[in-house]
């Protein structure tokens, strides 16, 4: 496999943000921001992927 080849691929703990902002919880943590400005949205949510990611990787370090 080359480097070119992973280029592409997702990183798991992002797969697995996608699948819980598809699950009913993920629809209901972003209920409130309905109505707000798409980039707004994006930039919130790249804030919690982020938080997310963080909080996976201290917890696989315990």
């Amino acid at each position: 496999m080359t480097a070119k080849d992973t280029k592409f691929q997702k990183h798991p703990l992002t797969i697995a943000w996608e699948k819980f902002l598809e699950s009913d919880e993920g629809k209901r943590c972003l209920e409130p921001f309905k109505g707000m400005n798409p980039k707004d949205i994006y930039y919130l949510t790249n804030r919690l992927h982020r938080a997310f990611v963080a909080g996976v990787l201290a917890k696989n370090m315990q």
